[in-house]
């Protein structure tokens, strides 16, 4: 069991048995995209049934799927801060604001954590700099449970919370100071986040209309694809790196899911939020940003029919 003393969790693990290789090709099929007015097939997945907004209501607010890496579309200045507890000692980091860009458009910035998986500690807390390309500039220390926490005996964990607490304050006061100027958030564009089916992050079955359907983002045959399913596709454009590993080597999907999109209307820079996360409880469930490209297309169509998203209905384990 995790100790009291620890980071934000994110996105929790669905800890779920390992699924079986036949399963797991299954799930990772990729089919290649083509250019015209075609749909793209999902995986297998259980229908679950849904409500489409009326064309009346507001679009639902879109659940941060990462705090810290993926803000409110509100958020201001870049900026960590220290939550408060009633625990004797508790570390707790909170962020808003990222991904943010440079006001020139040349770099980025954006929070990585590791969650750690099925360890008893999570692991670092990073502030990363990024070139346009997505390169690593530079990497800023906020807190890594593991390395503080992992050999310490419970004699020692108030007194050892206690100074990391006041290391990890005045690290944060650093990092707020350098980014209080010359950088803004990205916004969140609105496109159909994933819901947890199955214990894993994945586009819901649509059951409405299919002129009343949102804006949806995914990886199909190497693409980075934007698409109205079953009426058209808005965007189709190669990307590398995306994919990982071999289905036979690895728990991890080896096909992300699109879990949020970014932009910067002023310099055109584009991020997509991208998780590995399978069925296994064993599987990565960190969250990485891309650098992508994001055409007028897609721009225009997510805003056109940002009415349309659904909301989640829960998790879909138990309704199986």
């Amino acid at each position: 069991m995790k100790r009291a003393v620890s980071a934000i969790v994110v996105w929790g693990l669905g800890c779920t048995a390992a699924p079986v290789a036949g399963e797991l090709v299954l799930e990772q099929r990729e089919v290649p995209a083509r250019a015209g007015m075609i749909a793209i097939p999902d995986a297998a997945r259980p229908a679950a049934p849904v409500q489409p907004l009326p064309a009346s209501a507001e679009a639902p607010a879109l659940p941060p799927t990462m705090p810290g890496v993926l803000p409110p579309e509100d958020a201001g200045p870049p900026r960590l801060w220290l939550a408060r507890s009633e625990q004797d000692c508790s570390i707790e980091v909170r962020t808003a604001g990222f991904p943010a860009v440079a006001i020139g458009g040349d770099h980025f910035v954006a929070v990585q954590r590791d969650d750690g998986g099925n360890a008893d500690f999570e692991g670092p807390t990073t502030v990363e700099l990024r070139d346009r390309d997505g390169g690593s500039l530079e990497s800023l220390a906020v807190f890594d449970e593991m390395a503080v926490f992992g050999d310490v005996d419970e004699a020692s964990v108030a007194r050892t919370c206690r100074r990391e607490r006041a290391a990890v304050r005045a690290r944060i006061a650093a990092i707020n100071e350098r980014l209080a100027t010359g950088f803004r958030p990205l916004r969140r564009v609105p496109v159909q986040f994933p819901w947890r089916l199955a214990g894993a992050p994945a586009l819901p079955e649509l059951d409405a209309d299919p002129h009343q359907r949102p804006l949806e983002a995914l990886y199909r045959g190497g693409r980075f694809v934007t698409r109205v399913r079953g009426v058209r596709v808005v965007q189709s454009t190669p990307v590398t790196g995306w994919r990982r590993g071999d289905p036979e080597q690895t728990l991890d999907s080896v096909v992300p899911t699109v879990l949020a999109l970014y932009h910067d209307d002023a310099t055109g820079l584009g991020l997509a939020a991208l998780s590995y996360e399978s069925a296994s409880c064993m599987s990565d469930s960190n969250t990485y940003l891309r650098v992508v490209e994001l055409t007028d297309a897609t721009l225009r169509a997510a805003a056109e029919r940002s009415r349309w998203l659904v909301a989640d209905a829960g998790d879909q384990d138990a309704a199986g």
